[in-house]
């Protein structure tokens, strides 16, 4: 009796230690990602540019948006009307 006792108080121990390291491994991922979010946005900023998040990012989200214009486009007879109703076109001037 005392042995199984002393197995499951084991056990519990066991998972609590567990438990516990895993709290602290994503506790430490989270502070590091925000210290490195951090640093690159006073870099940009001291660097008198726009924080944008790189590109690696984007890219799926980018191309996966461009495919499904171009099947939708394909499906509705996009390129048979002769173009986009929604372009247009103007003088083009430089700002400063």
């Amino acid at each position: 009796m005392s042995g199984s006792l002393m197995l499951t108080f084991m056990r519990i121990l066991f998972r609590a230690v567990l438990v516990i390291a895993a709290t602290v491994f994503m506790g430490s991922l989270l502070v590091a990602g925000a210290v490195v979010a951090l640093a690159y946005s006073l870099w940009c900023l001291l660097r008198g540019q726009r924080p944008q998040w790189p590109k690696v990012f984007m890219g799926p989200l980018q191309h996966m948006q461009r495919r499904q214009h171009w099947s939708t486009a394909a499906h509705t007879g996009f390129s048979a009307r002769g173009g986009d109703a929604g372009v247009v076109e103007g003088q083009a001037r430089e700002l400063r």
